[in-house]
């Protein structure tokens, strides 16, 4: 999955003000739930998010659930049930 934010940071020296618009861009897989792990960095300061899945020329608008800073990790999720048609969630093992 394709992740595309569109971020607006704050300008720690002149908090009344943001610094300007940017875009980027990351990856992501699929979890069980209809949810979406990407990484935290790729989504920080995020404004919207929007997902891609492969073949598909769509934009799906994405919601941040969880962001963990400490292992950059995120957790999106996506209302849309169109955007889940066609895809299997990767299982993840339990802990050693």
């Amino acid at each position: 999955v394709k992740v595309f934010c569109t971020e607006i940071q704050p300008n720690f020296c002149q908090p009344w003000q943001m610094e300007q618009q940017d875009q980027s861009t990351s990856s992501g897989f699929v979890i069980d739930g209809n949810r979406i792990i990407t990484n935290a960095h790729g989504v920080a300061w995020h404004n919207v998010v929007r997902v891609r899945k492969h073949g598909d020329s769509r934009k799906y608008v994405a919601t941040v659930e969880h962001v963990a800073h400490e292992c950059d990790l995120a957790i999106l999720r996506v209302e849309d049930p169109q955007f889940w048609a066609g895809l299997q969630p990767m299982t993840l093992g339990t802990l050693p």
